[in-house]
C-alpha cells in the first residue's frame, strides 16, 4: 500500500532522462527571439494589447479577512507599483507561455517591503523535473532563491511546463503575410504604375534614341524636359487586373487567424460587411469572458506575492488579504447598492471612504451635513 502514497510515473524514471532541465520543444528550430518578432506585425500587436487593455483598465480592491491589521500596510506597497506595466509583462504570458518577474525588495528597518517587480529574459530560465524554475548561469543551472520570482503561464501542464504559447500558433501566418506583402509590393511597383511612352521621329539615329531615352529619364527625376518637336512623350495606365484582390484576401485570412488565436473572435479587430450588431456584441461578451482567465493569472501572481510580504514579515499563521480585479464600473454598480442598505440602517460614510472607494478628490464632492447627521 505505500506505493499509494508515492508518485510513480515521473520524469525521472524516464528510460532515457539525464537532463538538468526540461526541454522546451516550441523552441527547437524556432527561438523564442523569432517568436517575438511576431509582435512588430501591427495586427498582433492590436490584439496583443486590446487582451492586455481588458485587465488594465479594470479596477482593484483588498479583500480583508477578519482581524486582519496588515492592511494599511499592504495598501501601501500596492499603490506605489506601476499596475500598468506589471499586469502588461506578466501577461506576456500569453504569447510566450510563460513570464519571469524578479521581486525587488527593500529593507525598512525589521521590514521587507516588495516594491517592485521587473520582468526579466524568458531565455535566462528553464524548468526542472520537479517543474520548478532554475536559472541558467555559466556553471549550469542553479536553483533560484524563494521569495524572489513570480512566474506566470499560460495553460502550464505537467508535459509543458513552459505554458502553451500563441506566439507559436501565428508564427507562420506573420510570416506568411510578410512575403504576400512583399510579392505584392513588387508586382505594385512593376505594372501598377503609369508607363511613360516616348516616340521619335522616323529616320531618327541611333544618337537620337539614346538622347530621347536620357531625356524621358530626366523628366521622370526632374519633372520637366526639353526636347525636339519630332519627338512626344505620353503616359500610358497600367492594365487593371483583379490580382491585388487575391493578396487582400490573403492578408485578411491570415489577419483572421491571427485574431481567432490570440482573442478567439474576429470582429474586435476585423469589421466587415458581414458583422452585425448582435453578433459584434456576442463577439465582446466572449473577449469578456477571455478576460476572467487572464484576470485569474493575474490575480493569482500579486496574490503570492502579498502571501509572500506577510510570511516574511509576520509570519505563516498571519490571515493573508487578497486582491480582487473587477470592471470599474462594477465596482461602483455593487458598492452604491450596499451603500444605500447600509444607509438607510443607520450607517454613516466619511469623506475619506468616498473618496478611496469611489476615487474621488476633495474639490470633486462635498457632504450634506444636515442629511450626514440625521
Amino acid at each position: 500500500m505505500n506505493a499509494v502514497t508515492r508518485e510513480i510515473a515521473k520524469r525521472k524514471r524516464e528510460f532515457f532522462w539525464n537532463q538538468e532541465y526540461i526541454i522546451d520543444y516550441d523552441e527547437l528550430g524556432i527561438t523564442l527571439k523569432e517568436y517575438q518578432t511576431t509582435l512588430d506585425d501591427p495586427h498582433v500587436y492590436a490584439g496583443v494589447q486590446q487582451r492586455k487593455g481588458q485587465i488594465q483598465q479594470m479596477g482593484w480592491e483588498l479583500n480583508v479577512p477578519t482581524d486582519c491589521c496588515i492592511k494599511d500596510s499592504i495598501m501601501n506597497f500596492i499603490q506605489g507599483w506601476t499596475f500598468e506595466k506589471i499586469i502588461s509583462e506578466m501577461l506576456n504570458c500569453v504569447m510566450f507561455g510563460y513570464s519571469v518577474l524578479e521581486i525587488e525588495w527593500k529593507k525598512n528597518g525589521e521590514e521587507y517591503i516588495p516594491i517592485n517587480l521587473i520582468e526579466k529574459p524568458n531565455e535566462w530560465f528553464r524548468f526542472n523535473d520537479k517543474r520548478e524554475l532554475v536559472f541558467l548561469s555559466d556553471d549550469g543551472t542553479k536553483s533560484v532563491p524563494n521569495y524572489k520570482f513570480i512566474v506566470t503561464k499560460h495553460k502550464g501542464s505537467y508535459e509543458n511546463p513552459y505554458g502553451e504559447k500563441i506566439a507559436k500558433k501565428i508564427y507562420k501566418y506573420v510570416k506568411q503575410k510578410e512575403i504576400t506583402i512583399e510579392m505584392w509590393q513588387k508586382l505594385v511597383e512593376r505594372y501598377g504604375m503609369p508607363s511613360l511612352i516616348g516616340k521619335y521621329a522616323t529616320g531618327a539615329t541611333e544618337a537620337d534614341k539614346l538622347a530621347l531615352l536620357e531625356d524621358m529619364e530626366s523628366m521622370i527625376e526632374d519633372n520637366i524636359t526639353v526636347m525636339d518637336t519630332a519627338n512626344e512623350f505620353s503616359f500610358e495606365e497600367a492594365a487593371k487586373y483583379n490580382v491585388g484582390d487575391v493578396f487582400e484576401r490573403l492578408l485578411h485570412f491570415y489577419n483572421l487567424e491571427i485574431s481567432k488565436a490570440i482573442l478567439t473572435v474576429t470582429l474586435t479587430t476585423e469589421i466587415t460587411q458581414v458583422g452585425s450588431y448582435k453578433t459584434a456584441q456576442i463577439h465582446k461578451e466572449m473577449l469578456e469572458y477571455l478576460g476572467l482567465a487572464d484576470k485569474k493569472i493575474i490575480e493569482d501572481a500579486i496574490n503570492r506575492v502579498i502571501e509572500w510580504y506577510v510570511i516574511l514579515n509576520h509570519g505563516a499563521e498571519e490571515k493573508v488579504p487578497k486582491i480582487k480585479f473587477n470592471r470599474k464600473e462594477k465596482i461602483i454598480e455593487s458598492t452604491i447598492d450596499r451603500d444605500k442598505i447600509l444607509q438607510e440602517i443607520g450607517v454613516k460614510f466619511t469623506a475619506d471612504y468616498f473618496k478611496k472607494r469611489y476615487n474621488l478628490t476633495d474639490e470633486d464632492f462635498c457632504l450634506d451635513s444636515a442629511r450626514h447627521d440625521e
